[in-house]
């Protein structure tokens, strides 16, 4: 367990300086051209009609609860690129704020802090999207 909560803290905090860097904004590919590179998508429509896409196997692991961390690309229901999301577990999360370090989400708003999902859908992960998002 102690070895499982090292790698959890080392994890968190290499995903720290991750989110703080924030993602590229090279030209995006369509989400068409990534699902027919094997890319997932999938909607929430409680919550967003904004197709969220992830590398195969992301969505599952999401569900899951086998991911650490998995970023999405999110698109506008016409198609349009909007920006990427990161996705970190719970436990991931709270051991790097556990560490004294306070994850920010600079890029969304409206709070600037990380949407926690388990209410939401019912899932222990955190979100913080970078882009303009409408949606929590």
């Amino acid at each position: 367990m102690r070895n499982r909560n090292t790698l959890i803290v080392l994890l968190a905090t290499a995903l720290g300086a991750l989110a703080l860097a924030g993602p590229t904004s090279a030209a995006e590919p369509s989400q068409s051209q990534l699902e027919q590179r094997g890319w997932e998508c999938i909607v929430t429509p409680t919550i967003t009609p904004d197709p969220h896409c992830a590398r195969a196997g992301g969505i599952a692991s999401v569900l899951s609860g086998e991911a650490f961390v998995v970023w999405f690309r999110v698109f506008e229901p016409d198609g349009t690129y909007l920006g990427k999301e990161l996705t970190i577990r719970g436990d991931a999360f709270r051991a790097f704020k556990a560490d004294g370090a306070r994850p920010r989400c600079p890029t969304d708003p409206p709070t600037r802090r990380f949407t926690y999902l388990k209410p939401l859908l019912g899932i222990d992960y955190y979100v913080c999207h970078y882009f303009n998002s409408d949606h929590t």
